[in-house]
């Protein structure tokens, strides 16, 4: 599919007059981008995305997305690019808003590299821009109420994916251990009903008991209240030598 839509994008014009319309034109290179993507072929979807810029098409989200997606399959993972390309999806301004898979790919992606302080920044970003993180939201009501990080001590990491959440643990053990002397904290992953129909799924709070003790020297230990689906964490005590601060420190790959 490659071939062929690079060999109709170097056609001359009069065997270019398919695509008629930028529309048209977009969901061509679209379609290539996501076939480009899913084979984990970084350096063709990120040329994909550098042809559509130069040929005066406004790359959607959908773009980004798929060229996102190639960077965290690709071997070894394409992190400089990632990182690169949600720059570039800011940088866009109101034509394009980042939903919840442009978080989570780029994030992916820098977690998988081994780059906590990259996908602890760009955490930081999406929070800030209001982007939603959960899983299966766009930008809308159904993903705008999401609050990873309510001030009190708890914190709903339910429906992140699992490299969103390591960045959710890492901030909110930095930030209480820095803002209360004996900090009390809790993590609400939900119930893993998925688990019900798929016996090979891990549940989110197995990934967040896994992140507290290999993220952390001396590693954090939680505990599971019967019959909720919480993970508390308490006396977390500000150590600068014991807990990494935002964006720092050790930080197991995805």
């Amino acid at each position: 599919l490659l071939q062929r839509f690079t060999a109709r994008v170097e056609a001359p014009e009069r065997r270019r007059r398919l695509w008629r319309t930028k529309r048209e034109r977009l969901a061509a290179h679209t379609q290539a981008m996501v076939v480009a993507g899913h084979a984990g072929r970084a350096t063709a979807c990120c040329d994909l995305l550098d042809r559509l810029e130069d040929a005066g098409l406004a790359p959607d989200v959908a773009c980004y997305n798929a060229a996102l997606a190639a960077c965290r399959r690709c071997e070894p993972p394409a992190a400089a690019a990632a990182l690169d390309i949600w720059r570039r999806c800011l940088a866009a301004g109101e034509t394009v808003k980042p939903d919840a898979l442009t978080a989570a790919e780029a994030v992916a992606c820098l977690e998988r590299s081994g780059n906590a302080d990259d996908a602890d920044s760009v955490f930081r970003e999406a929070l800030e821009l209001g982007v939603p993180l959960r899983k299966g939201t766009s930008a809308g009501p159904a993903g705008a109420g999401l609050s990873v990080l309510d001030g009190d001590g708890e914190y709903d990491v339910s429906g992140l994916t699992v490299p969103l959440v390591k960045c959710a643990v890492r901030r909110a053990v930095a930030d209480e251990a820095e803002r209360k002397p004996k900090a009390t904290l809790t993590f609400i992953t939900g119930v893993g009903a998925r688990r019900a129909f798929d016996p090979g799924h891990v549940p989110l709070r197995t990934h967040v008991l896994e992140q507290l003790r290999r993220a952390f020297e001396p590693p954090l230990v939680a505990t599971v209240p019967r019959g909720r689906a919480e993970i508390s964490l308490r006396d977390v005590r500000p150590s600068p030598q014991k807990y990494p601060r935002r964006g720092r420190g050790g930080v197991s790959r995805a």
